[in-house]
């Protein structure tokens, strides 16, 4: 693990929270300096129900997952691809203990970022704690979709939404967890790829058909 990374990685990572609050060039390497470079193999858990570290993520490459056991079976809350953070939130924020595992399901790159750290930068930089703020936002944000998702939506639609959100991730994920993910079977998840595809197909024949002769 290699502690602090340069200051043009975590300029990339506030890029992506499009700050309205300037961050310095000192602060941007205090922030910086604080972070630790970790590498995972796929497979490998990056942290667990046991983990003891409080930290903040950030996917610089890689894709990686959420997930719980519900008896023996594995149950997917999320996905994370580059440029996305991540926490186990009620540890993090409440000391509690969590079920959830996060894994890396490609070869992947993080950027972690300790509890005890990031709360000493967010007191001392309101860039950082805005910083935090929108980190906080945008993966509470996506926590709630996937809930409405599974709540209101079709078999179909579900599929459809996660296509529109993450469509190159998606290529990249078992299918087995992108079924978990939606609340399907794997047969359930074949079925609406098939479906799909055929009104692809028919929509690309149609457009074929009335396109005139000259």
């Amino acid at each position: 693990m290699q502690k602090g990374i340069q200051t043009e990685l975590m300029q990339s990572v506030l890029d992506n929270f499009h700050l309205t609050i300037p961050v310095s060039p000192e602060v941007l390497t205090d922030l910086a300096s604080n972070f630790s470079i970790e590498n995972y193999r796929s497979g490998e858990i990056i942290e667990g129900p046991d983990t003891k570290k409080l930290r903040w993520y950030f996917v610089e490459k890689g894709l990686v997952r959420a997930y719980f056991y519900n008896e023996d079976k594995q149950v997917t809350v999320m996905f994370f691809a580059e440029g996305s953070c991540l926490i186990v939130f009620e540890k993090y924020y409440f000391g509690e203990s969590s079920n959830v595992y996060i894994e890396a399901i490609e070869p992947t790159q993080i950027y972690a970022l300790d509890k005890e750290d990031g709360d000493r930068l967010r007191n001392k930089y309101l860039g950082v704690a805005e910083l935090h703020r929108r980190m906080l936002t945008h993966y509470l944000m996506s926590a709630q979709e996937h809930l409405d998702l599974l709540k209101y939506e079709s078999a179909e639609t579900r599929y459809e939404k996660l296509m529109e959100r993450m469509p190159d991730v998606l290529l990249r994920i078992p299918s087995i967890y992108v079924a978990s993910f939606l609340g399907l079977t794997p047969e359930t998840v074949s079925r609406v790829r098939s479906r799909l595809a055929k009104r692809g197909e028919n929509e690309i024949s149609s457009t074929n058909t009335e396109r005139p002769n000259w």
